[in-house]
């Protein structure tokens, strides 16, 4: 996550929606910076990215089991010039099992 908040300082998330029924949580966020740092050896280009998820989250026994994922990758993609398609490890260390899609 230091190596994302360095390339993109003043990261700001804004969370859109969040349902919750029995276990189940959902939720849609948005996050806003500007690519000022180098990023997966990509240099900044200084423009801004806006990308947007969803997730679902299983919570059994107060501990997270399972996440769901879309990471909608090309506000980032087109900031930095390539396909960036990278998962945070820090957000899925959480669960035990972790499911994307498109």
């Amino acid at each position: 996550m230091s190596v994302f908040v360095a390339a993109f300082p003043g990261l700001h998330s804004t969370l859109e929606d969040l349902v919750t029924e029995r276990d189940i949580v959902a939720g849609r966020m948005t996050t806003a910076s500007t690519h000022q740092g180098e990023f997966m050896g990509i240099p900044a280009t200084n423009k801004k990215v806006t990308p947007s998820a969803m997730h679902i989250i299983r919570v059994f026994n107060g501990k997270l089991v399972d996440q769901w994922g879309d990471k909608r990758q090309h506000e980032l993609d087109a900031a930095t010039g390539r396909a960036t398609y990278w998962v945070i490890k820090g957000l899925n260390q959480h669960c035990s099992r972790y499911r994307r899609w498109v």
